[in-house]
């Protein structure tokens, strides 16, 4: 399964996008998708070269293919120039003659080839004419933007459209505001939680050995309490050295106890 990118020059590459993004790409990678099509010469494209890169390591059969809209025939030495980036490179026959909007073609056919077209489209976007700048406003332009041309172009054929800019935007504007912004943390329950977890028994294994960690976290489990409660009742260490060493603050709890594996490993 092919899919293709497409959006516009100028985007804010922002945490968000790239999150979204990269949620994107690997669902397609999931749902079948092997081959990536992308153009040249804007932000989004960039980006999604990127992403797809960063899934490469993970996914070595998936690839990467530029699809030029210019320069029909390459030196060899830039065409291995590209393949550094590309798994591939070719140039489009059927827009040999479209001129200045051989890149309209060049869209039409990543869309053609592809069954999921990604793009970054915001419908109200109006491209500047030559020669204006901020300090330099000139009239609105009725043209299209190459995107916005594109985005109908996939519409018309029926393809499966993702628009990056409406889930940015719906994030931005209703699922933040809604469900994010005011929220606080409740730091007595965090408290709890983290006292009723018996993930804190990771902490003792360089005292205790993974074994003797395990049974008392076993314990905890059967018994419904929590780990500071059996090891203080056990004695295994004192009160101050217990409240130091189960204090999540001051130590790095990232290892995960696989407490109801069957090992063999011996105490440490």
């Amino acid at each position: 399964m092919k899919v293709c990118f497409i959006g516009h020059k100028k985007i804010e590459k922002t945490e968000e996008l790239r999150f979204f993004l990269k949620e994107i790409v690997v669902s397609l990678i999931r749902k079948g998708a092997t081959t990536f099509l992308f153009g040249s010469k804007s932000a989004f494209d960039d980006l999604s070269w990127e992403v797809v890169s960063e899934f490469k390591k993970k996914y070595p059969y998936i690839k990467r293919i530029y699809v030029r809209s210019t320069y029909p025939q390459i030196e060899k030495f830039y065409e291995e120039y590209l393949l550094t980036f590309y798994e591939e490179t070719y140039y489009p026959t059927k827009i040999k003659n479209a001129g200045k909007y051989s890149y309209i073609e060049r869209n039409y056919e990543m869309i053609d080839e592809s069954t999921y077209c990604v793009f970054y489209y915001n419908e109200k976007y109006v491209p500047p004419l030559k020669g204006q700048t901020k300090n330099k406003m000139l009239l609105p332009s009725r043209r299209k933007s190459g995107t916005k041309i594109a985005y109908e172009y996939a519409i018309k054929k029926e393809k499966e459209i993702i628009n990056l800019y409406k889930k940015l935007k719906f994030f931005n504007n209703t699922f933040r505001k809604e469900c994010i912004e005011g929220l606080t943390v409740n730091a007595e329950v965090c408290e709890e939680e983290v006292e009723r977890s018996i993930g804190i028994v990771t902490a003792l294994c360089p005292q205790l050995g993974y074994s003797k960690a395990a049974e008392i976290a076993k314990r905890a489990l059967k018994e419904k309490r929590n780990v500071r409660e059996i090891l203080a009742e056990e004695n295994y260490f004192d009160e101050q050295s217990l409240k130091e060493l189960l204090n999540p603050q001051k130590n790095d709890l990232k290892p995960i106890l696989f407490i109801g594996a069957e090992t063999n490993r011996k105490n440490e």
